[in-house]
């Protein structure tokens, strides 16, 4: 379903601004002089997936890729994919996803980015009806030494139009350092998601 898409791009964008916008020690890593790039991927897989709120059978899992490419600069653009062990077509939704991430101060402790999102979907369902093909996403961080907190805004529409809004707290909590900049952390966050919903 849309929301279901919505929420991938969102957790995806999230992630990526923690990982790549807010943290400073990440970032002071990733900051040569000149301009630079790269590329990230993933594959994450779920079990006892719902899909457009309905149960298919308690086995039912999915499978999210995505590979984006990001500029030094702030700007990046992506493409993401879900498939469905139980669903025919399995391979549901294709997300095509494009933006930028600036600082706002010389710290880059407040940070501002802005996204567009275009949704692709493969199913024939006719019990399900995706209403939202694009989402327009806004978002503004601070964060400093321990702690962060990020404001999150989503346009979505199509044939229809909705809106959600999510504040965050979240904390990355160096637990061991080895070698010369490896560390492990732990990321807790304390989410709450207020908007529109389409079952």
């Amino acid at each position: 379903g849309g929301l279901s898409a919505w929420s991938q791009a969102d957790r995806l964008d999230s992630l990526l601004n923690d990982l790549y916008g807010d943290d400073k020690e990440m970032m002071q890593l990733l900051n040569p002089p000149s301009a630079y790039y790269y590329l990230y991927g993933s594959v994450a897989g779920d079990s006892k997936t719902y899909y457009a709120g309905r149960e298919f059978g308690d086995n039912m899992y999915n499978m999210n890729g995505n590979l984006y490419f990001f500029h030094s600069k702030g700007f990046f653009i992506g493409a993401s994919g879900s498939w469905y062990s139980q669903l025919d077509p399995g391979y549901n939704t294709t997300i095509m996803s494009a933006g930028i991430n600036r600082p706002l101060n010389r710290k880059k402790s407040l940070n501002f980015r802005v996204s567009y999102s275009r949704y692709f979907y493969n199913n024939e369902d006719p019990e399900v009806e995706n209403v939202f093909n694009n989402n327009l996403g806004t978002g503004i961080s601070l964060r400093n030494k321990w702690i962060g907190s990020r404001l999150s805004f989503n346009f979505l529409f199509g044939k229809d139009f909705g809106m959600n809004f999510m504040p965050s707290i979240y904390s990355h909590i160096t637990v061991a350092r080895f070698g010369g900049d490896n560390t492990i952390q732990l990321s807790p966050e304390l989410s709450v998601f207020i908007g529109s919903e389409t079952v």
